[in-house]
């Protein structure tokens, strides 16, 4: 280990939480503040550059911070919701995706508009249940519903990066899309089918009373699954996705697992890669094509899901609650992008576009819960 990477990611650290901090001060997700850190220290004022093992430690956050996505997700609490969950999650997901796909290859060219599809298809959970709670209505029938549909349309989204990565990493015999669609929609079924008897194998580790052991536990099986996915050739944040599933049944994942990795991830791992995605992030992005995109970005939500709501009985202000905290696009929009750009199935351009797109939606989230959501 060289003496610069020190450096690199002492001040990463630093101006990812400073500024990551003044964010939420502003009522505005950390991870903008975070990337707009890594943007000041890098491109900015030169401080630090990418290079190979600062690109593979900040690797590490993306897989934890897709892991904490899986370990929140809990089937159970949509019960109630869950028929109109999986239409709305999948109507959110497949109608954005279908208009940035088209938006996509008018623009770039085929794999660039898978990338923008999927990015169009995810809705960032964490920002969306900040947002209701802050409004106090992530209990009410319409939070219930964003949550259940979020969690369904994350699903569909990892599916989708994993059927992308996994349509280009294998020979001509095995391009078929739809082997790698059902190979990653069983993966990620049986997880959940097995997430009750994990969760009972862990609950078997409290008796040793040894929380340490625990989390190298956790954080074993998320390493292992992540590896054993990217030589599969779906992606390692897949495995990720899948451990945190296995785990969130687990009668220590409110106790011990999730606080104590929460902690070391939010802590370093998780703002280390989004200040890194900053530093990746190329300057040639095409101003014409930001706003017509981020336009159909913010409509296809709308139309995907928000008027969809109608049909379940909502109107006028729960309508537009569903339809406006099923906008933001977060950390897997990046993270999809992130790693096609790593797999070199697009460029540094398209990458920051979709960068961008997700932090101008979560931006314009925040503005209209303030604006409209909490005067009406």
């Amino acid at each position: 280990m060289t003496v610069e990477i020190l450096f690199s990611v002492a001040i990463l650290l630093i101006f990812a939480k400073i500024f990551g901090e003044i964010a939420e001060r502003l009522k505005v997700p950390s991870l903008v503040g975070e990337m707009t850190g890594g943007f000041i220290a890098g491109p900015l004022l030169n401080f630090v550059s990418p290079s190979p093992l600062l690109g593979e430690m900040a690797n590490l956050g993306m897989l934890f911070a897709i892991f904490l996505i899986g370990l929140n997700i809990d089937v159970e609490k949509t019960k109630g919701n869950t028929k109109q969950g999986i239409s709305l999650g999948i109507a959110g997901a497949v109608v954005p995706f279908i208009l940035g796909f088209a938006a996509g290859y008018y623009f770039y060219d085929f794999k660039a508009a898978v990338v923008i599809g999927i990015a169009f298809m995810s809705t960032s959970s964490g920002i969306s249940s900040r947002a209701m709670s802050s409004l106090g209505e992530l209990n009410s029938k319409a939070g219930k519903l964003i949550t259940s549909a979020v969690l369904y349309g994350d699903m569909i989204s990892i599916i989708g990066l994993s059927t992308f990565i996994g349509y280009f990493s294998f020979s001509e015999a095995w391009k078929s899309a739809t082997v790698f669609f059902i190979l990653s929609l069983s993966i990620i079924v049986i997880a959940a089918a097995l997430s009750k008897r994990i969760g009972q194998f862990f609950g078997f580790l409290e008796e040793m009373n040894d929380d340490q052991f625990i989390v190298a536990a956790a954080l074993v099986a998320v390493f292992l699954l992540s590896y054993a996915t990217q030589q599969a050739g779906i992606a390692a944040v897949s495995g990720a996705f899948v451990a945190g599933l296995l785990l969130g049944k687990s009668p220590l994942t409110e106790s011990v697992i999730e606080p104590k990795i929460r902690t070391v991830s939010n802590g370093f791992f998780v703002p280390l890669f989004f200040a890194y995605v900053a530093l990746s992030a190329g300057t040639g992005v095409q101003a014409q094509h930001f706003v017509p995109l981020f336009l159909l970005m913010t409509a296809a939500k709308f139309i995907g899901s928000g008027i969809l709501t109608r049909h379940y009985g909502f109107g006028g202000r729960d309508q537009l609650t569903v339809g406006i905290a099923m906008m933001p696009r977060g950390e897997i929009s990046i993270i999809a992008a992130y790693v096609a750009m790593t797999a070199s199935l697009i460029g540094p351009a398209v990458f920051t576009l979709v960068v961008l797109l997700s932090i101008a939606s979560i931006v314009l989230t925040s503005l209209l819960f303030q604006v409209f959501v909490k005067r009406w």
